[in-house]
This record gives structure tokens, sequence and C-alpha cells, in this order.
């Protein structure tokens, strides 16, 4: 429209995308799907603040807790048996001196810090909790064990593995991280995620009208709107 002309085969030409990036892929496939599949309905949505590869096994143990009302004083011991890629990313040893960067991609830092809230939220990350050297105690009781997956760009299955003092021990098995698109988040939990954001980002005196304009983004006329209220 403003006279700006590209390349004409930039999908099948010699150097365009099939030719050059993926070469084994099927554009004719694709133009099939169209109007049919949405992929934007099967976006990924983080449920926690830390690195993705963290979520199946925070999901895990949160699901166990609920289950069987143990507090993080009651476990002696935590073994998430995760794909060779997820130790890779996230099996590292928590310390005192943490920054938190470091704290969001360290696993065993999480456990106790989920088990303590229910979740795991911005304040996990505060002075308070990083350099709390009985949250590192308990962090150091979370063992993370890659296991045979041959896949090496796999983040699931994940098994988490709790052994309590009591001498009661119990586990889960997760098939794919919750948020995906096979294990999407309730709307409970996208609505609480929301509010916990808005909080955070000092914005909770506009979480009815912001809602109430998502909730009916096909109707609103101007999305400038959305963007004000930020």
């Amino acid at each position: 429209l403003a006279g700006f002309r590209g390349p004409k085969k930039i999908f099948d030409g010699k150097y365009g995308y099939f030719g050059v990036i993926e070469g084994a892929g099927d554009p004719h496939a694709l133009v099939a799907q169209l109007g049919k599949i949405w992929e934007v309905e099967r976006t990924s949505i983080k449920p926690f603040p830390s690195g993705r590869a963290t979520h199946a096994a925070l999901d895990g143990i949160l699901q166990l807790q609920r289950e069987y009302g143990f507090t993080v004083d009651d476990v002696l011991e935590v073994e998430a048996q995760v794909p060779p890629m997820v130790k890779g990313l996230v099996g590292r040893l928590p310390t005192i001196d943490m920054q938190v960067g470091t704290a969001r991609l360290c696993l065993a830092y999480l456990v106790p810090n989920a088990l303590m809230d229910g979740t795991v939220t911005l304040h996990s990350y505060s002075e308070e909790r990083l350099r709390n050297p009985q949250i590192i105690e308990a962090a150091n009781r979370v063992k993370v064990i890659a296991d045979t997956n041959p896949n090496p760009n796999a983040f699931d299955p994940q098994t988490i593995v709790v052994k309590l003092k009591s001498g009661q021990q119990h586990s889960i098995t997760l098939p794919a991280s919750l948020g995906s698109p096979s294990t999407p988040m309730s709307q409970q939990e996208l609505e609480e995620k929301f509010a916990r954001n808005l909080d955070a980002a000092g914005k909770s005196q506009v979480h009815d009208q912001l809602k109430d304009l998502l909730d009916n983004l096909e109707n609103v006329e101007d999305v400038s709107r959305l963007i004000e209220l930020l």
C-alpha cells in the first residue's frame, strides 16, 4: 500500500523459508489448515514466574500437597525425575547468594517456595526468601535427576517423588507442563494470575475494567483503550 515491494517467493523460492530453514516443510499442508486450526489458541501460558522447564515439577509437587496435605517441614526429600535437557536447564544447586535470574532457573529453590505459598510468585524472589538459610536447607533436600528420555529437546514427562519424614511416599507423573496446549490452565488459574500480575504492576484499580474489555474483546471498537488502562 505504501509502494514498498518485497520478495515474491519468500516461502517457496530457492532462498525462501522452506528452501533454507525448513526443507522438510510442506506449505500445501499449511494452506489446507487455513481457517481450521488456530495456532494462537495453542499458545502456552506460563503459570509461574520461573523458567518453563520448572513448571511440570512445580505443578506436580503442588498437586501432591493438595491431595495429601503435607507442608515443607514434613518433607524429607523430593526427587524430580526429568528429561536430560530439563536437568541441564534447572538442575543447578541452590546457594544463599543466588541472584534472581539464577533462582528462576533453580528447581530445587522453587520447590520449597511453592510448598510454602501454594504457588510461586514474585515474592519467591524477594531478599527475604533468597537469603533465608531455612529455605536453602529445604532446597538442598530436592534432587533433580536426569531420566533416560532419548529426545534431547524434551521437557516432559516429569515424575515427582515426595518422601515424608513420617515414612510415607507419594509420587505423580506429569505428561505435559501446566499451561501447555495439552494441559491448559483453568479459567480460575488464569484469572488469579491476571490479578497477581496487575497487583505487581500497581494496576489493581483497573482490574474490573480491563477484565470486562478482555472478556468482550471481539466487540471492542478501539483496542487502544486497553493501552490507556495500563
